[in-house]
């Protein structure tokens, strides 16, 4: 890797004393970071923390870091020390390890609960991978998160802006994690068309669904051709929306599939509309050979949605019907426009963002943007992992189908450039795996900066 970044990497060792590697690399500045001061983040400014860690190396690298956000920090290195700390000051958040020398984590909050005057917004509780979240609620307890040590500065700041849902004990996974996502709120009235949607990608699934619901739609979610064929074999639905590339059976089998059990069953045709990432010439065509009746390209906006809605429900003779649908004014249709990709300054097209913010409901406590965003966060850097160890071990076709759902979720962000760079990973089928080296570092680099922007997006209200 140091030698593909143009450096040069060496190790002196001596027997009995030990290794000492080094390395040196020419790295050019990341125009996504801010100079000076520019790193302060303005929803987090003059803001206290306070960091109740036992080990001084993680006190220290804690507080640095919130430091450098503009917060004002102090540590402790006992539940004792930071119970005192908090009762003699007021702090807006507190970060403590689940592990304390001197007491449980759950018997100081109960402590802070009882003896502080004021509460803090929010306890973080940093767990070691494996650790299980506290055993049951406790009454009266501020807002509580959970991260993984060690402590990656993104997740920590999603933490204290407040952008992941809150977490309880019975919602959280060994690593912290929320163990699912609470289902979009339905459409105050009554919905009149019902659509199955068929997606494996969990970002892209959030994104479609939230359309069609904005559209008055009432959806069902399944995430591959085996579930779809299963759910219209159980359900009545009036539009199938199905993605082209998924795991177990893809959108193609799955059609093929329908088309022939209504042919078996003298039932009447579902129209299926395609939703793919390829959209190069031939893809349409593949679609209908497959029996699918439409066909949609990622990422696809609101009104294209709107518009595949009204012609197929004029074609079903449903026109009637649907005028009572809770459905948007969205003006003529736009002129075409080739779609605009970021510019070195910024890794995140706002447009995309803004139109997911469009579909959020004003109820709901945590907007879908930052729903989606904070799964985005989660989510990408395992998949970057798997595909960095499948190039390592050859296993191309793995890596493939990672770029290929990489490409699809960072188009929907609006993160372009990233998603250029795995739609050219997901083609490179001719290249030999050790060409690809250079291609995978320069896509983990930008999705380092689509990380930050996102952060950066994830703490606007």
């Amino acid at each position: 890797l140091i030698e593909h970044m143009g450096g040069r990497i060496d190790v002196c060792s001596a027997s009995g004393r030990g290794s000492h590697f080094w390395f040196e690399v020419t790295l050019s500045k990341d125009p996504a970071c801010h100079k000076g001061t520019g790193t302060k983040l303005p929803d987090l400014v003059n803001m206290r923390a306070l960091v109740i860690d036992p080990h001084s190396l993680a006190r220290r690298s804690a507080k640095r870091q919130l430091q450098s956000w503009g917060m004002h920090a102090k540590t402790a290195a006992s539940g004792d020390k930071g119970l005192a700390l908090l009762q003699s000051q007021d702090f807006h958040f507190v970060l403590v390890t689940a592990t304390l020398p001197d007491m449980q984590v759950e018997e100081l909050i109960r402590q802070i609960i009882a003896t502080c005057p004021d509460l803090p917004r929010r306890i973080v509780i940093l767990n070691r991978t494996g650790q299980l979240g506290l055993n049951g609620a406790i009454e009266g307890a501020p807002t509580l998160g959970y991260l993984c040590k060690p402590i990656r500065p993104s997740e920590l700041q999603l933490q204290l802006t407040e952008a992941p849902p809150p977490m309880s004990s019975a919602s959280t996974t060994m690593d912290g994690v929320a163990s699912s996502s609470p289902p979009l709120p339905k459409t105050s009235k009554t919905p009149r068309v019902r659509v199955l949607l068929a997606e494996d990608n969990v970002i892209n699934q959030q994104v479609a669904r939230g359309m069609l619901e904005k559209l008055g739609c009432a959806v069902d979610v399944v995430f591959d051709g085996l579930e779809a064929v299963a759910a219209v074999q159980e359900r009545s639905f009036d539009l199938l929306f199905m993605d082209c590339q998924m795991p177990n059976m893809d959108g193609y089998q799955a059609t093929r599939l329908l088309r022939q059990m209504e042919k078996q069953q003298h039932k009447t045709s579902l129209p299926i509309i395609a939703m793919t990432a390829h959209t190069q010439r031939g893809d349409r065509e593949k679609c209908l050979e497959a029996g699918m009746d439409d066909y949609l390209g990622k990422p696809f906006t609101l009104r294209q949605v709107s518009t595949m809605l009204s012609r197929w429900m004029t074609v079903l003779g449903h026109r009637k019907e649907s005028e009572s649908w809770n459905r948007p004014t969205l003006g003529p249709p736009e002129p075409y426009r080739k779609k605009e990709h970021c510019t070195s300054d910024t890794p995140i097209n706002r447009e995309a963002l803004d139109a997911i913010r469009a579909l959020e409901d004003p109820q709901q406590q945590q907007g879908l943007l930052g729903k989606v965003i904070a799964m985005y966060l989660d989510e990408t850097p395992g998949v970057l992992r798997d595909m960095e160890h499948a190039l390592r071990n050859d296993h191309m076709g793995r890596v493939y189908d990672l770029a290929h759902k990489l490409k699809s979720s960072s188009a929907n962000l609006g993160a372009l450039n990233l998603s250029d760079l795995c739609r050219k990973m997901a083609d490179a089928k001719d290249v030999s795996a050790d060409k690809l080296d250079p291609l995978m570092a320069l896509i983990q680099n930008e999705y380092n900066r689509v990380e930050f922007a996102l952060i950066q997006e994830g703490a606007r209200p």
